[in-house]
């Protein structure tokens, strides 16, 4: 009897041993679960700091490594747990540099300081790998865990948008919100707002810059071809359609650097040049292809109005500026640009709207290959001939009229968008429409406030203007 009674008792007493051991063993599991749970969060919270670091720096490939190494350290900073040091970042090891396609080289600062988790390569990529966090644990250290270690990297590769960089027309210092005139040829200024702005003798408002194709200097995947010295209206055509393949900048404190081939990039001033042998047409309405893109108002998906040019039909973007617009007060209400409003008048209204300084626009705006950028420069006027001008920065503009066949007293063919779809015609008949070139072209300078957010993403933290906009490649 005592013997029955004394076994139970020792069996229950090795119930509890087991229970109370598995217990421990239940709730540390449970415990780091929980750190398990942190330490993920802390890698998704790395991940996006990883992201969006090499998005930034992506952006200031054009600059100085300092550049870069800076805008990374701050994005990365801003989006982390815990403060990276610059002796973190200059300990962080990244033997995955080059596991990943582009040949990656570790940037160096202008102190000769090696960052091998902020790296490049020469064809627009940028890697960044989040130095090491470390996270306590809470409950593991019932099994013996201390810490978890986390990182993260990201690779951005800047990739050309289409319609690109700057087209090269320019503003000078004195330009303002409204219709401005873009472009004017020798044949004389005809219709307003050119018949007010004559160029400067010689000089017909034409930005000339070579095209630095696929190398370092550039974009490598946009698709260009080097050129870069004579009256060349291949590239011309190209920057017309394409925009500029490479980088440029305002010229803030930076020594002034001329748009060469040769030169450090990115530059800060464009070549303007007298208009002959600069025509407008091929890469701004023709049936070229630039790069796989057509010229530059047969793009997006705007319906088209055809304009003939001779025998062939060209298909123009049809869609104005007023189309997008939302809303702005009684300048820029939408009975000002009803059927009962003829195109001039239209254009009138649009440009008192946009110097009202109220008009508000739909963000499909971004879509329109009308809408561009342009730099405005330093200067108040063109040079007489050939000349630099340096640029203070750049404006959106809306390309909006085109003048055909001006010969001083009139235009063979005015173009002005959101006009009937009828094809337009200089001559007698579809058989007999004479072959047009383009004298001037106007546009609506846009001012920044009143261009939706995220309009122009490729623009650089640091007043670059960048031909590309930066994607997550991994």
């Amino acid at each position: 009897m005592h013997s029955l009674a004394r076994a139970t008792q020792d069996d229950r007493g090795a119930t509890a041993i087991l229970v109370a051991a598995s217990m421990v063993v239940l709730v540390g599991f449970a415990a780091l679960v929980i750190d398990i749970g942190a330490g993920l969060n802390e890698r998704r919270q790395d991940q996006t700091a990883a992201d969006v670091a090499v998005m930034a720096g992506a952006l200031e490939l054009a600059g100085t490594e300092d550049d870069i190494i800076a805008q990374v350290k701050d994005i990365a900073n801003k989006n982390v747990r815990a403060t990276i040091s610059n002796a973190d970042w200059l300990a962080c090891t990244n033997p995955l540099m080059d596991s990943y396609g582009p040949d990656f080289s570790a940037l160096t600062d202008s102190s000769g300081n090696s960052y091998p988790c902020i790296s490049a390569a020469n064809n627009g990529y940028l890697q960044v790998k989040i130095p090491v966090q470390t996270i306590d644990t809470t409950f593991g250290r019932i099994l013996g865990i201390n810490q978890l270690t986390t990182d993260a990297f990201a690779i951005a590769d800047v990739a050309p948008t289409e319609g690109g960089g700057i087209l090269p027309f320019g503003l000078t210092s004195e330009s303002t919100a409204g219709l401005q005139c873009l472009r004017t040829g020798p044949p004389g200024n005809v219709v307003p707002p050119c018949d007010t702005a004559p160029p400067q003798t010689g000089n017909f408002f034409i930005v000339d810059s070579p095209l630095f194709g696929n190398d370092e200097m550039g974009i490598d995947d946009i698709g260009t071809t080097r050129r870069c010295s004579g009256l060349n209206q291949s590239r011309y055509s190209t920057n017309l359609a394409l925009g500029l393949d490479h980088f440029v900048e305002i010229h803030g404190t930076n020594p002034l650097r001329p748009d060469e081939c040769d030169e450090i990039l990115p530059p800060n001033q464009l070549w303007v040049q007298p208009g002959d042998g600069f025509a407008i047409e091929p890469g701004l309405i023709s049936n070229s292809t630039y790069a796989g893109l057509p010229s530059r108002l047969q793009q997006g998906t705007n319906p088209k109005r055809s304009i003939r040019d001779g025998a062939v039909s060209l298909n123009l973007d049809n869609r104005p500026l007023w189309d997008y617009l939302r809303g702005g007060g009684s300048e820029c209400n939408a009975s000002k640009f009803n059927a009962s409003n003829t195109a001039l008048q239209k254009q009138a209204n649009m440009s008192t709207c946009l110097q009202s300084g109220n008009p508000t626009f739909d963000s499909t705006i971004k879509y329109s290959p009308r809408l561009v950028q342009v730099p405005r420069f330093e200067e108040a006027t063109w040079p007489t001939g050939t000349g630099l001008r340096t640029i203070l920065t750049f404006e959106g503009v809306f390309l909006h009229g085109l003048y055909f066949n001006c010969d001083g007293t009139t235009c063979g063919v005015e173009f002005y968008p959101g006009e009937d779809v009828t094809e337009l015609c200089e001559g007698a008949g579809p058989f007999n429409c004479k072959t047009i070139s383009v004298t001037q072209v106007t546009s609506f300078l846009i001012p920044a406030a009143n261009i939706p957010a995220g309009t122009f993403p490729n623009n650089g933290p640091s007043g670059s203007l960048n031909v590309a906009e930066a994607k997550l490649w991994r």
